[in-house]
């Protein structure tokens, strides 16, 4: 099942990449909602094979959650995969600039089945699918101008 959503954002593409790139920000994040983050991977700066072992709790039941990045093209490509129960999903996060200072960040979302019990459960999904699509579009949305309160404030809007 695929989701895309594109948003712009009051950055350059070039600051909108770093944040987006700024994984231990987003490791702090998790570990103050209560979210055990063990990074897997010894790379001095962001890049490819950057990884993380994300262990947390969802609707009462534990979760466990493998992020590895892909694909990584300073200033233009962060192409992530996840991996949690029996779904794979691949991230694909690319900021354009548009000029004075704006820019657009596109985001796509593709979830795979990787077992019978998943494939079940996403082809019943499917039937809520435009709901999902408009929630999706909406958390890259929010998600955007968090990025933009984040560059101007200095602070994560997400603590």
């Amino acid at each position: 099942m695929k989701f895309s959503a594109s948003q712009e954002i009051g950055l350059p593409a070039s600051i909108v990449f770093s944040k987006l790139t700024d994984f231990e920000a987003f490791e702090r994040l998790a570990m103050r909602r209560d979210v055990v983050v063990v990074r897997r991977d010894r790379l001095p700066a962001p890049g490819v094979g950057a990884s993380w072992d994300v262990d947390f709790d969802y609707r009462g039941k534990p979760r466990s959650l493998m992020v590895e990045v892909q694909e990584l093209r300073p200033t233009d490509f962060l192409g992530v995969l996840g991996r949690i129960g029996g779904f794979e999903v691949t991230l694909e996060m690319s900021p354009q600039d548009m000029g004075s200072g704006r820019s657009r960040l596109g985001v796509q979302m593709d979830v795979k089945p990787r077992s019978l019990s998943a494939r079940f459960l996403l082809n019943s999904i499917r039937f809520g699918k435009k709901g999902l699509e408009r929630r999706f579009a909406r958390r890259i949305a929010d998600f955007c101008r968090g990025l933009e309160r984040w560059h101007k404030t200095g602070v994560s809007p997400w603590q």
